[in-house]
């Protein structure tokens, strides 16, 4: 990482998007992640919100987007 060989991003997770600890990385964000309890619900069930293709959760797979294009690069 010091030799800049690697990159860092950050991805936030139960933090306020207008915290300072977010600021102090100097870093852009990559993802915001929300904390819902949909994931436990669907975890309960065997799932994810990548298994069900109901509305209810495009706004949750729609935060996993740039993370998952991020791994895909």
């Amino acid at each position: 990482m010091r030799k800049g060989k690697a990159d860092i991003q950050v991805i936030a997770n139960r933090v306020r998007l207008k915290s300072q600890a977010l600021a102090q990385t100097g870093r852009p964000l990559l993802a915001h992640i929300s904390d819902r309890v949909a994931y436990s619900n669907l975890a309960g069930q065997g799932l994810t919100i990548f298994d069900s293709t109901t509305r209810e959760f495009a706004p949750l797979r729609n935060q996993w987007q740039p993370l998952l294009l991020a791994f895909d690069a």
